[in-house]
């Protein structure tokens, strides 16, 4: 079954609202083309229909409107279920019913939360490896936040990346601190022997585009109890 499937089935008139220009239609209209470009599978009409799924959601939402990211998000369920509505449908209940919207609406609250969740977590956890990206200058913007506001598709493979949105999908968002603990778990003997920032940026890079993380530890680990990451108060 595709991931949309799997998320609860809904009715909304997405061909009502995708008629009407967005303010964020240009901004679009420019992400389009860098979304999933190595896919062969996401092609010219692929990326019509993405278009017509982020302006209906912009128009949706209003006060959400279009956030880099969203494209990815949106595109990964136009991917795996090959319907634009079906994938339209997905995105509205990621966004507003699992609140994901949260991470995109004006100053970005979520995300902010969830950053100072991540690193408080790995300074109690992997201290030496929190240590090691600040001597480094490996900023969280450069890993926590495109991790976060693409839900992993930035830095794994599509294949594992479906794996980790059933977790999200089924036990809610404050997964992806677990998720994102897990990976940085994994990777963590390696990451502590790269001495430069290049190294670093190049090996996640090498794991989106090889598979070079073992998915079975991974999704243990992000089942994992010691992975919870409790969040801040607002």
């Amino acid at each position: 079954d595709s991931l949309s499937q799997r998320l609860p089935d809904a009715s909304f008139p997405h061909e009502d609202l995708d008629c009407h220009c967005s303010a964020n239609a240009e901004q679009i209209r420019r992400d389009l083309h860098r979304t999933f470009s190595s896919e062969e599978r996401f092609d010219k009409g692929m990326q019509t229909s993405l278009g017509r799924i982020l302006i209906a959601y912009a128009n949706h939402q209003p006060c959400v409107g279009y956030v880099q990211g969203m494209n990815f998000l949106a595109g990964l369920l136009l991917l795996v279920s090959g319907s634009e509505r079906e994938a339209f449908l997905a995105f509205v209940y990621l966004m507003d019913v699992k609140g994901l919207s949260g991470i995109f609406c004006d100053g970005l609250p979520l995300l902010k939360r969830y950053k100072r969740a991540l690193l408080s977590h790995m300074g109690q956890t992997m201290p030496d490896l929190l240590e090691h990206f600040g001597n480094l200058h490996f900023l969280p913007e450069l890993y926590v936040v495109p991790w976060l506001m693409t839900l992993f598709i930035r830095v794994l493979p599509l294949p594992l990346v479906e794996a980790v949105w059933d977790i999200i999908i089924f036990e809610g968002l404050d997964s992806i601190l677990r998720i994102a603990t897990g990976i940085l778990r994994a990777c963590r003997p390696i990451l502590l022997c790269l001495d430069d920032l290049q190294g670093i940026a190049f090996f996640f890079k090498w794991i989106k585009s090889s598979g070079g993380i073992d998915g079975e530890p991974l999704q243990a680990s992000c089942s994992s109890e010691q992975e919870q990451a409790p969040l801040p108060e607002e």
